[in-house]
């Protein structure tokens, strides 16, 4: 209509059309906009600019064709679509705090971690002016989580305190802090931050909750859990997946099967993760029968999630003949997952069948099944090192 009528389109027009077409996922509609923001001679605005990057990494799907409309169909890869951001991020000469933050937001959604953190400290040192935001910190904070990096972690969380003092660290910021360091297994600093900021997000007690039972401190997660209701917080079903992974990992079997029983009083109805957790709960401590029977009576049709934790309570405690079921559902629903291989793989080693140990390799190879390595990251002066066994890519 804007186009038809006598007034052409803007600078101030084309953004809020960008930032609908991120919205809806409206592709080619949007390379429509950047075609015609080029040919009326904008597409250098600054705040136009922004707006593309943000459509480029927000749709997922946007690839070279952001920069290059009339060059062929769009990509579908996600480096391509980071990459065609980052063109277009280059191509700006005054770049703004949401210029920054919508380029380091997007390698960090898109899970290249490392070249947000780096950009981060490129802006630090090349954009003097530009001063950090919340959402910037909050995305620096999560690269460093998914990383590792527990010394980048506390350097960041400095650079907060002593660069901006005005920042309030409560709800996303704070529960993005307290997931870091409970990620990088340091539950003291988590518990300081928890103790700095006034928690009223259920957001914040869940990632404090679920990173305090990853780490094995399952009693300290069900405290938080009360001091969350003695706050007057009420639990959602997340917080109850946590408390029952908590209960899991360090083995209170009681209060475990306590708190699943207490969650229809919240008026939570227990879902495929729930009883998941559950399961797993039974399966470590050893009642291997009892987690068999609430697989038959669960109200929904068990997925991968559940017949894996079920095979390997059986790896843990030796259940051969729930093992071998186990591992047929599961491999009937992902025949390509190794995990369930190596696991049955090990359950007949530990009975000394080794007979089907060898049955079990023998697949793996047929159908093309390989184990996925294990990853290990090494964090040294400011730089974080990813690698393999056996790896020799890296000085």
């Amino acid at each position: 209509m804007l186009q038809r009528a006598s007034d052409p389109p803007d600078k101030f027009t084309f953004p809020f059309a960008l930032s609908a077409c991120s919205r809806l996922r409206a592709l080619d509609e949007g390379s429509q906009l950047h075609s015609l923001a080029l040919r009326s001679g904008l597409a250098s605005d600054p705040v136009l600019q922004n707006a593309l990057i943000h459509m480029s990494l927000s749709t997922k799907q946007v690839g070279s064709s952001l920069l290059c409309p009339t060059r062929g169909p769009p990509s579908l890869g996600i480096e391509r679509e980071v990459d065609a951001a980052r063109q277009v991020f280059d191509c700006i000469r005054e770049r703004d705090v949401v210029c920054w933050s919508a380029m380091i937001s997007g390698y960090v959604r898109c899970g290249r971690h490392v070249d947000g953190l780096r950009l981060f400290r490129d802006m630090l040192r090349d954009a003097e002016l530009v001063k950090p935001d919340e959402v910037m910190m909050v995305s620096v904070v999560s690269a460093c989580a998914h990383l590792g990096a527990l010394d980048q972690g506390r350097w960041v969380h400095t650079f907060i305190r002593k660069n901006m003092p005005s920042m309030r660290c409560e709800d996303e910021l704070g529960c993005a802090l307290t997931d870091m360091y409970l990620k990088c297994g340091s539950v003291e600093d988590a518990l300081a931050v928890l103790n700095e900021v006034s928690v009223t997000d259920i957001m914040v007690w869940n990632s404090i909750i679920c990173g305090l039972g990853i780490n094995g401190h399952g009693k300290d997660a069900l405290r938080c859990s009360e001091e969350m209701l003695e706050s007057g917080i009420t639990p959602d079903g997340v917080t109850f997946v946590g408390i029952l992974n908590a209960c899991s990992h360090a083995g209170l079997l009681v209060e475990g099967q306590r708190c699943f029983q207490l969650m229809t009083s919240y008026a939570i109805e227990p879902d495929i993760k729930h009883y998941g957790c559950l399961i797993d709960l039974l399966g470590r401590a050893g009642l291997v029968d009892e987690a068999t029977t609430l697989v038959w009576s669960m109200p929904m049709k068990p997925n991968v999630e559940i017949w894996g934790a079920l095979l390997g309570a059986c790896r843990r405690h030796g259940n051969v003949t729930i093992a071998e079921w186990a591992a047929r559902n599961l491999i009937e629903l992902d025949p390509d997952h190794s995990s369930c291989h190596v696991l049955l793989s090990n359950v007949y080693a530990a009975a000394g069948q080794w007979d089907k140990v060898r049955d079990v390799r023998k697949m793996m190879r047929s159908k093309g099944v390989e184990r996925v390595p294990g990853c290990s990251l090494i964090e040294s002066k400011g730089n974080v090192y990813e690698f393999v066994v056996g790896d020799v890519s890296h000085p």
